[in-house]
């Protein structure tokens, strides 16, 4: 069992802790080749030849296969969440005084979001003061736009808020989640228009490692 660091923005991991999302898709990186040849656990009608943790895809049919790891591990593996934080209260033997952006406002006793508080980056977060962790329960792939509506509802479409995202009731939950996605992605040239591939990772909330 490894323990490995997920990114989650505040709107995911709120949805987390409301029970409301039990799946994530993450951008394959490298991409696989264009025009390849793929399999599914060898039966031929998918996109890609997987064995449970790794990816392996072959450029030509007669040509040796390459290898891509998924950096979010296997079924077994656990996960500690990285989110925005800061250091708030006075650090003390007892406690480290830290709160967390997906709280804010009620963390911080403010009337809204505030970007005047200098919140660190998720990538800087020690795992010593990770507080959402998550067992990874299956690892799957393909391309986003294959996406369901009920995998949409597992992503916590109904449980997202955005602030400049309001949403209508005649949207489909995977037209939530395609809003969602831009929001998070389109900088990274993954937005949903380009459908790229993406790894489908289904976990389940865990204690906190102590």
């Amino acid at each position: 069992m490894r323990e490995l660091p997920i990114i989650m923005s505040g709107p995911m991991v709120r949805a987390i802790f409301a029970d409301g999302k039990t799946q994530t898709r993450r951008v394959m990186k490298p991409q696989p080749a264009c025009g390849c040849i793929y399999e599914m656990n060898g039966n031929g009608d998918k996109a890609v030849h997987w064995d449970g943790k790794q990816l392996f895809v072959p450029v030509r049919p007669t040509s040796a296969s390459h290898l891509l790891p998924c950096r979010f591990g296997g079924p077994g593996d656990h996960l500690y969440v990285r989110e925005a934080w800061r250091q708030h209260y006075p650090k003390t033997e007892y406690s480290d005084g830290i709160v967390y952006r997906a709280d804010a406002p009620k963390a911080l006793g403010m009337g809204s979001h505030s970007d005047s508080y200098k919140w660190k980056s998720p990538i800087h977060m020690p795992k010593k003061y990770a507080r959402l962790w998550l067992e990874v329960c299956g690892v799957h792939c393909g391309r986003l736009q294959d996406i369901s509506e009920g995998g949409a509802l597992a992503e916590g479409v109904d449980h997202v808020s955005m602030e400049d995202m309001p949403r209508q009731a005649a949207w489909s939950r995977r037209h939530d989640f395609s809003r969602i996605w831009n929001k998070l992605n389109a900088s990274t040239r993954h937005g949903w228009n380009t459908n790229p591939w993406v790894w489908i990772i289904t976990f389940r909330r865990i204690k906190p490692a102590k």
